[in-house]
Parts: C-alpha cells; sequence; structure tokens
C-alpha cells in the first residue's frame, strides 16, 4: 500500500470505528489510534496518533464528523454525523471519485476499487467488497493462529488445523461465506483457553472482523 492509499484507508478507519463505537453507545471517544486498530481489525503497519488525528480533521472538513479540534491534537471527541453514518453504513469510502469506491477500514490492499455499474449499497456491491477484502482477513487470522501455536503448545495441533482449512476456503474462487463464518467461529474457539492472553485476543479480534466483512 503506497502512502495515499494508506492515508485513505485510514480515514476510512477512523469513519468506521466511529460508526461502531456509536452502535455500541459511545457517541463521542477519545481519538485514540490502538481503539481504531482493535475497532476496524486494521490489518497494514499500525496506525500512528498523528495519522488519526489527521483523519479527525479531514473527517470533519468533509462534514463526516463533528468536534472540537486541538491544536497538533485532531478533533478530541468526534462524534460521527448523520453523513458520516450513511457513508459508513454503506461500506463507501471518503476518497472522492466519479465511481463508488470501497471503504478500506482494515487497511488490506484492495484492488479496483471503482465498482462500476453496481449501486453502493446494493447486494452486489457488497458482495463485491466483501469477497475482495475478506479473503486478506481470513489469511490473517490463519497467521495469526499459527502463531498461537508456537505460543500455546497444548492447542497446537487444533490451531494449526483450523489456520489451514482457513487458508483451504481463502483459495477458493467461490468463496463460501456461510462455511468461512463456521470456521472463523472455530478459530474463536481454538484459543478459548488463553483467550485473554495477547495473541489469544489478536486471533478473536480478527476473526470478529473478518465475519463482520462477510456480512454474518
Amino acid at each position: 500500500m503506497d502512502i495515499e492509499d494508506r492515508v485513505w484507508a485510514i480515514r476510512d478507519a477512523v469513519l468506521r470505528w466511529l460508526y461502531v463505537r456509536k452502535l455500541e453507545g459511545r457517541k463521542a471517544p477519545a481519538t485514540d489510534a490502538a481503539d481504531i486498530v482493535v475497532a476496524t481489525s486494521w490489518q497494514a503497519p499500525p496506525i500512528a496518533q498523528d495519522e488519526a488525528f489527521d483523519a479527525t480533521l479531514y473527517l470533519r472538513e468533509q462534514g463526516y464528523l463533528r468536534g472540537q479540534a486541538a491544536m497538533g491534537a485532531g478533533v478530541l471527541r468526534p462524534m460521527i454525523t448523520a453523513e458520516g453514518e450513511r457513508l459508513a453504513a454503506s461500506k463507501q469510502s471518503v476518497r472522492p471519485s466519479k465511481e463508488p469506491l470501497v471503504a478500506n477500514p482494515s487497511g488490506v490492499t484492495i484492488h479496483n476499487y471503482a465498482q462500476s455499474n453496481v449501486a453502493v449499497g446494493s447486494h452486489g456491491f457488497t458482495q463485491t467488497i466483501n469477497v475482495t477484502a475478506s479473503t486478506d482477513m481470513v489469511r490473517a487470522v490463519a497467521d495469526a493462529l499459527e502463531r498461537f501455536a508456537e505460543e500455546h503448545p497444548a492447542g497446537a495441533d487444533r490451531a494449526q488445523e483450523v489456520a489451514s482449512n482457513l487458508r483451504v476456503e481463502a483459495e477458493d474462487p467461490e468463496l463460501d461465506g456461510n462455511r468461512l463464518t463456521a470456521l472463523l467461529g472455530t478459530a474463536i474457539g481454538a484459543v478459548a483457553t488463553a483467550a485473554g492472553s495477547e495473541i489469544g485476543q489478536q486471533v478473536t479480534q480478527l476473526a470478529v472482523g473478518a465475519i463482520q466483512s462477510l456480512g454474518a
């Protein structure tokens, strides 16, 4: 991902973060890069706090959020606007374009952002987003499971088995959302004995993000 794509992905991530947190009842969370990474299952190199601050300022200029800005700290406690909610719910990117663009809040590399002849919000638009982004997210879950297996020998066999199954499914050109969702649920179960560990939490967060990307 080049620098320009990263900037737009972070802006998408910040908007998605605000949307998710509002659904949870947190209407004006403090701008926190680490929380954004967790809420969006961010897959690229970690978001820096300054990058998150810059994204909030852009989103405020565009009317997607509101709040008081502070020197060097972006918008302190941003609140998503109705327009921001509409955009986040439709999974459309904040990146301007003649054609609707797929939001990239997880930072994965998505080719062919523009989805010509497919209406944003339609089944076809959502399906295209999910198939494109979800395979990379599923692979990320498999990677995390393999790291879990290295750190937790007692659950290594099960974790490696699920990781292998996830990789097979991710390579299938006819992505089966229901089967993948079930496997991702199994991935969460595979780390249950060490769910509180750092890698256990990572597997769980990544799996939940992948399930959400599949529209489950």
